[in-house]
């Protein structure tokens, strides 16, 4: 587990927090419309030729809009996570504690910045689902 990789995310998560609020993000939207990223725009799985249908969806939502950050970190494993954990409720602490420790420090930073903006946060790791 790495804390480091967690942080380049997470600190990617909280800079794009200005987008939480629908209408700054459908003006920086409109705005670049006709950009280099114009088509970086998905649907169901597929790209899209340009941000006309998203632009119309933020643009009818209501104020009563719940939005999420969800941070993707596929390196950490939940059976090691699980483990920790174990370490952790019997007291014996080492490096990999430690590393847990830092680790929810920074998560739940980010965590109280995105409740402060009345956004949800979730962290997304691999479930050993193999």
């Amino acid at each position: 587990m790495s804390v480091s990789d967690y942080e380049v995310v997470v600190g990617q998560a909280v800079k794009n927090l200005r987008h939480v609020d629908r209408g700054l993000l459908r003006d920086k939207l409109a705005a670049n419309a006709s950009g280099v990223l114009k088509d970086a725009v998905w649907f169901n799985g597929e790209r899209q030729k340009d941000r006309k249908a998203l632009l119309r969806v933020l643009k009818g939502l209501g104020s009563n809009l719940k939005t999420k950050v969800v941070v993707f970190q596929p390196r950490v494993r939940r059976s090691v996570f699980n483990g920790i954990r174990k370490k952790m409720d019997s007291g014996k602490h080492n490096a990999a504690v430690r590393r847990m420790q830092q680790l929810d420090t920074l998560l739940l930073g980010a965590r109280a910045d995105c409740f402060s903006l009345g956004a949800g946060f979730a962290v997304m790791a691999d479930g050993d689902d193999l």
